[in-house]
């Protein structure tokens, strides 16, 4: 399992952790691109890691995501490929008409110094100016706290 990397992308990783069946990689350098890259619409794609795939061609995507799933059922779900069965339980992923702009689910982080990529941690400016970070925080709880808000599960 290797975070920023595509299927199919030929890299340089170290491992950062062994586990039974499987190990975590951070992917050092590129060797060969994917054949269908192309640029993220979003500055921030590539770094925060909710849209993982949108540097990759919208077809592409689809075609990786079944694939892992196809995957997944076999090694979690111990399904065989060799059922005659397997083929009618996997149908293709039905590609969505909005490609973007359609998450559900946000995590916001603020802390004393501005946000920085994983990469330039190590470059760290040291400011601390907090008033911008603040004046998000206060909008944010002003909103959760507003009763005309409410929250219906669904």
């Amino acid at each position: 399992m290797c975070d920023r990397a595509l299927p199919g992308e030929r890299f340089i990783g170290r491992v950062t952790r062994k586990k039974n069946n499987y190990a975590e990689v951070t992917k050092l350098k590129t060797l060969s691109p994917h054949t269908d890259i192309v640029e993220a619409p979003c500055e921030y794609a590539l770094h925060c890691g909710g849209c993982r795939t949108q540097n990759l061609l919208y077809e592409a995507q689809v075609k990786a995501k079944e694939e892992q799933v196809r995957d997944l059922v076999i090694h979690v779900g111990k399904f065989s490929y060799k059922d005659p069965e397997f083929d009618n339980m996997m149908k293709p992923i039905v590609p969505c008409d909005m490609q973007f702009h359609y998450t559900n689910k946000m995590e916001f982080s603020f802390g004393p110094k501005r946000w920085l990529p994983k990469e330039q941690l190590l470059e760290r400016s040291e400011d601390a100016d907090v008033e911008p970070a603040n004046k998000v925080l206060a909008a944010v709880q002003d909103c959760w706290k507003n009763p005309e808000l409410e929250f219906t599960p669904i």
